[in-house]
């Protein structure tokens, strides 16, 4: 015991006298990214970068809420490299990705393709692999630059949308890591959510009575971004998009859903149901005519968080049963939805079916592997979703 103590102290000394010696970056020479916009501007690469700064917008203490801590830097290039590295010249700090939170693709270079991008980003070690991707509606510089007082940054706030609506099953969610491997291993095919920039808000004041004396108080103008929808990619290009119901569709498909509400509408009876539980499984099989057919099958449980009705309703097991049945058509029609768009029209591999073909059906894989995205329209999906909604406390409740 005492041998290895004796070991341990005589390792630490050995760092503590040589971790002076080990060069450290300093901050004030540092440009920490925390967003990257990449648009395509009259046939060249231009990024937009928000870059904390403290002080940066008039404020007296190093970080102060009630502004944008952050500096927007724009340069052009012919390359995202040269792009880069032109920032660098032009405000003499080096450019630091390890905290960068969100990089923003541009439509016009979405549309022109975006392999370059990965490329450049594939072989940078120094890139923050969660970082989330995001397509503009327009510009990425719009967004990137926007003036978005939410919060300590702007980029911060995008970061925090994205957060919360993946957890509830409204965004999909596309951090690098992931985004980069299914690209690369199916032919440049993802998604991306879609971020826009929304109107300001209009200056509004308002008056408050208290006895003699009177409050005003006024809402300032700010940005707001909104990010819903998805981008389709294929070959690297952005080719297609997918609304709101098929954005969710593709979420439950791809086995991401967290929680979700689920809101059943009849003629007199309206309900939220939470998802709380939820797990699935896509798995391709052949039917009798040798045609590919893949089995979505999934385990949902939910509970009843809102029940409006303009009668009195008792949540018998027929009501429950009737309640199951809607939100198994709400869930197979937005995946059967997303599926048709995006396999059968667009021809994409987003749900990783070569890798399921070769894996349980071998040797029709081998077979249309020289033709795969061509044969994606012959490929159907059937659904099979066992669904059941929580009885605990109902009886209590009502």
């Amino acid at each position: 015991m005492k041998k290895k103590l004796a070991v341990f102290l005589s390792a630490l000394v050995v760092v503590l006298v040589f971790a002076s010696h080990i060069p450290s970056k300093d901050l004030n020479a540092t440009a920490i990214v925390q967003a990257m916009g990449i648009d395509l501007h009259d046939g060249n690469i231009e990024l937009t970068l928000q870059i904390f700064s403290s002080q940066s917008s008039g404020s007296r203490t190093a970080i102060d809420i009630s502004v944008n801590n952050a500096v927007i830097i724009t340069s052009k290039g012919k390359t995202v490299a040269e792009a880069l590295n032109n920032a660098t010249m032009l405000q003499g700090k080096k450019i630091s990705m390890g905290h960068n939170r969100a990089v923003v693709i541009g439509r016009e270079l979405a549309e022109s393709g975006i392999e370059g991008v990965f490329r450049y980003l594939d072989r940078n070690s120094l890139v923050r692999q969660n970082v989330q991707f995001l397509l503009a509606e327009n510009t990425a510089k719009e967004i990137v630059s926007a003036d978005i007082v939410e919060d300590i940054l702007a980029a911060e706030v995008i970061e925090k949308i994205i957060n919360n609506g993946s957890e509830n099953g409204y965004i999909y969610n596309c951090p690098y890591y992931i985004l980069s491997v299914k690209m690369y291993s199916h032919d440049g095919a993802g998604a991306m959510p879609i971020i826009s920039l929304q109107p300001e808000k209009k200056e509004e004041s308002s008056s408050d009575s208290q006895g003699d004396s009177g409050q005003k108080s006024t809402i300032t103008s700010t940005n707001t971004v909104k990010i819903d929808k998805a981008g389709v990619f294929k070959d690297y290009k952005l080719i297609d998009t997918l609304d709101n119901a098929q954005t969710r569709g593709l979420i439950f498909l791809s086995d991401y859903i967290e929680e979700t509400l689920l809101l059943v509408e009849a003629e007199d009876l309206k309900a939220s149901l939470k998802i709380v539980s939820y797990n699935s499984k896509l798995k391709p099989t052949l039917d009798d005519k040798g045609n590919p057919v893949f089995l979505f099958k999934a385990n949902v449980k939910v509970t009843i968080d809102e029940l409006l009705t303009e009668r009195e309703v008792v949540l018998d097991e027929e009501t429950i049963s009737f309640l199951e049945q809607k939100a198994i058509e709400i869930i197979t029609e937005e995946c059967k939805s997303a599926f048709e768009k995006t396999v059968n029209k667009d021809k994409c591999d987003l749900l990783n079916m070569s890798d399921l073909l070769l894996r349980y059906e071998k040797e029709y894989f081998y077979s249309i592997k020289d033709n795969f995205k061509e044969s994606l329209n012959n490929i159907s999906l059937k659904t099979d979703i066992d669904l059941s909604i929580n009885k605990t406390g109902m009886e209590a409740n009502q």
